[in-house]
């Protein structure tokens, strides 16, 4: 049963105005999100006097988006860790589900000028493998890694939001019939492709997120479907000018071919700085020889 059962039962509407109050509890003020299932509003939490987010399925909404987003709150509700943001409450209010997340002061990286020194950038990449690498090792795929769900607070902490669309390995298959879910411009080959995400998809997803912080350009651009035309016939571009030890790691991350891609595991060891993990013997010819250079190509080894 959900936190908020045995609440009031209140009448959200398609669009919460200021003031509205959800669950008896939080106090609505302005919109700070919205997708085409859910909206997202900044809020007072009226008991614990407290800025929150609440998040609320729309009105009307069909019965794969409305269990997607009940996924979302299961996935939520199990998962904690520095770099995601805790679930505070979840409910049903008015016959629509709501959840409630910390309020974010701050910006989102597709908000941040680029580009971004290298530094800053590794920085912000390690939080994000950091939260991945958690994920991942609990059968959680996020299936989105965009600029847009990777916010920092005004002490630049790193956020990894919005788990509307991840799959665990022990949820049920909400994806429709010829629905590819994630962002396009973001999306691996093989998800494209129509033949699933695996961690592999977040890597090559993160990949293209820390070339365009470095360089401030979006890989692929234009309309949606020009965005997924041109991810599906060429890789991503990765400038010389950004260096040798960058070009190496980006153009591994964003190989077409999964297999080819480091674990994030690997990732999050080289933007730490340190050895990346070491591999299954099976694996040590094919891996290694090309793990270790990596690190010493970013001057991360040791």
């Amino acid at each position: 049963m959900g936190a908020g059962a045995g609440r009031p039962q209140l009448d959200i509407p398609l669009r919460l105005t200021a003031g509205s109050v959800v669950a008896g509890r939080y106090r609505v003020g302005e919109r700070v999100g919205a997708g085409a299932a859910s909206e997202v509003f900044a809020a007072v939490d009226q008991t614990a006097e407290r800025q929150v987010a609440v998040k609320v399925l729309r009105e009307g909404i069909g019965e794969v988006l409305r269990q997607r987003f009940l996924e979302e709150t299961r996935i939520l509700s199990g998962l904690e860790h520095p770099h995601l943001l805790p679930l505070l409450d979840a409910g049903v209010d008015g016959g629509l589900p709501f959840l409630v997340m910390p309020l974010v002061e701050g910006t989102s990286l597709e908000q941040v000028a680029g580009p971004k020194p290298p530094d800053w950038v590794r920085r912000v990449g390690a939080a994000v493998a950091d939260a991945l690498a958690y994920i991942h090792a609990r059968g959680i795929v996020h299936r989105d890694i965009t600029p847009g769900n990777v916010l920092l607070d005004r002490d630049e902490h790193v956020f990894l939001t919005d788990f509307g669309i991840a799959k665990a390995w022990d949820g049920p298959a909400l994806t429709a019939e010829n629905f590819v879910a994630g962002t396009a411009g973001y999306l691996a080959p093989e998800q494209a492709e129509g033949r699933g995400a695996s961690s592999a998809s977040d890597v090559y997803a993160l990949g293209l997120v820390l070339l365009e912080t470095l360089t401030g350009v979006r890989e692929y651009s234009g309309t949606p479907f020009e965005r997924a035309v041109a991810a599906a016939t060429r890789s991503p571009r990765v400038p010389p000018a950004l260096g040798a030890p960058w070009c190496t790691v980006l153009r591994r991350m964003t190989a077409r071919d999964r297999r080819r891609r480091p674990t994030v595991d690997e990732v999050r060891a080289l933007l730490h700085g340190r050895t990346p993990p070491a591999v299954p013997v099976a694996e040590a010819r094919r891996t290694v020889a090309v793990a270790v250079p990596l690190a010493e190509h970013l001057g991360l080894a040791g």
